[in-house]
């Protein structure tokens, strides 16, 4: 079995852009910062962000055969087999979720609007690819298996 661990890198640097490319924005427009302290909920969003992020990884690399890089950006790197089992068994896009958890979680950590705002319209670009490519690529590659996971388990948790 290939085990690409090397992968759970990416998250990090993900977040690490996103944090960068954020305060730079707060920075050079001079916006202010969000008026108000969510540490406990901070600190949740980001802890269950991330464990969801990384068990995403563990699925993919040790049951998948591969990582949650889509084939679209590497056919090397993407899943050889269907994860239905662990967190893929409430969502069929767990990843997603955790990220946005995560980045909801550091925007109010960092009290930074525009890192919000990149976060909802990071989203909103990872909901069309799900959709429109990701999707019907699962369709293709994993055919009725696919479908009836489908038909069972929601795109989001609800």
């Amino acid at each position: 079995m290939n085990k690409n661990y090397w992968t759970l890198i990416a998250p990090i640097i993900f977040l690490t852009a996103f944090y960068y490319l954020s305060t730079s924005i707060d920075s050079y427009f001079k916006l202010p910062k969000i008026p108000f302290n969510l540490n406990l909920i901070t600190y949740l969003l980001i802890i269950i962000g991330m464990i969801i992020v990384f068990s995403v990884f563990y699925l993919f690399i040790n049951f998948g055969e591969g990582t949650p890089i889509p084939k679209q950006f590497s056919s090397k790197f993407a899943t050889k087999k269907l994860v239905t089992n662990g967190v893929f068994k409430y969502s069929r896009n767990p990843f997603a979720i955790g990220m946005l958890l995560t980045l909801i979680g550091f925007s109010f950590y960092i009290h930074s609007y525009s890192m919000l705002l990149l976060t909802i319209i990071a989203f909103a670009g990872g909901y069309l690819f799900i959709v429109y490519i990701e999707e019907p690529d699962m369709g293709q590659r994993f055919g009725l298996e696919y479908l009836k996971y489908k038909e069972k388990v929601p795109r989001w948790i609800i």
